[in-house]
């Protein structure tokens, strides 16, 4: 990440959002927060618009964020927070995934 990269947030209201939003100030880039109820096509719009250099999105809204990203004009790096899906009990952690 660079100075000045635009970070979209992407979630319901959580720890998580804020440790997101945290990291991208201490960083250096620009964050843009988005409500975790938004569908697809307006998630890819803003995306291209604002001209993201990366995502953060929790696990649990992994089906919109695929959808959003299969038609996107160039590569999106996400980063997902949360713990992996279908394994309860697990631990919250950040992984990437490209």
């Amino acid at each position: 990440m660079q100075r000045l990269d635009r970070v979209v947030i992407f979630g319901d209201n959580s720890w998580e959002i804020v440790a997101a939003l945290y990291g991208t100030l201490k960083a250096g880039g620009v964050f843009v927060v988005l409500n975790g109820g938004m569908k697809a096509p307006k998630l890819k719009y803003i995306l291209e618009d604002c001209g993201a250099a990366f995502l953060i999105s929790q696990v649990a809204k992994a089906p919109v964020v695929r959808e959003a990203l299969q038609t996107l004009r160039r590569p999106m790096p996400v980063i997902w927070m949360g713990p992996p899906a279908g394994i309860p009990g697990t631990r919250q952690r950040v992984t990437s995934m490209g």
